[in-house]
């Protein structure tokens, strides 16, 4: 079962996070504030679903170094910067590249709350491909070594026949090879297997 989205507040201002947070609780998202990145660091669990929410506080932001180290890290947690309304993200180039959306104070809380939302959304369709693919794998490992040599036959886009042709079995082997493969993946067709396998290489 999945844990619970968790939204990270990053913010010097208690006021500021306290609204902020009063602004999600209303829709019952799970938040916790920090006055620090750093302070956040401490806490941090890359596992947890969420997104995070940064103030950029300009000029004369000292957490710029960390905070970029931690996009870094972080690039499964999807990031939402807050900002002033003068503030030039020029000097942050890295940083808002990062971010799926960039809003200005004074936040307006509906665009807050939208925000927040996607955010959650997008890590949470991110996280299930991934537990899918995990499982994938898994599942690909129980293969035997000769559906194995099947599989990267079919992959290529050959047909059964040249499969047995090219592995010196029968025509009904290789054929009967592919459906258990099917069966072991779970998957309804080659064009479904195909696609499968090569999703698990993106990225």
């Amino acid at each position: 079962m999945q844990a619970e989205p968790t939204v990270y507040i990053v913010d010097p201002d208690q006021t500021t996070c306290d609204a902020m947070a009063a602004t999600l609780a209303v829709n019952g998202v799970r938040v916790e504030t920090y006055s620090t990145v750093q302070a956040l660091l401490i806490d941090y669990v890359p596992a947890r679903p969420g997104c995070l929410l940064l103030n950029i506080a300009l000029p004369g932001m000292s957490d710029i170094e960390p905070l970029s180290r931690f996009i870094v890290e972080v690039g499964d947690c999807f990031l939402v910067l807050v900002v002033s309304q003068l503030a030039d993200l020029s000097g942050l180039a890295n940083i808002s590249a990062g971010a799926i959306d960039v809003l200005r104070k004074p936040v307006d809380p509906d665009a807050l709350r939208e925000s927040v939302s996607s955010a959650l959304e997008r890590d949470a369709a991110i996280r299930t491909r991934m537990t899918r693919k995990q499982e994938f794998r898994k599942q690909i490992d129980s293969l035997t070594a000769r559906e194995r040599e099947v599989l990267d036959l079919v992959i290529d886009g050959k047909p059964t026949k040249s499969i047995a042709a090219e592995l010196g079995s029968s025509f009904h082997t290789v054929r009967n090879q592919r459906a258990s493969i099917l069966r072991k993946l779970n998957v309804e067709n080659s064009i479904d297997l195909v696609r499968m396998v090569t999703s698990i290489h993106d990225h």
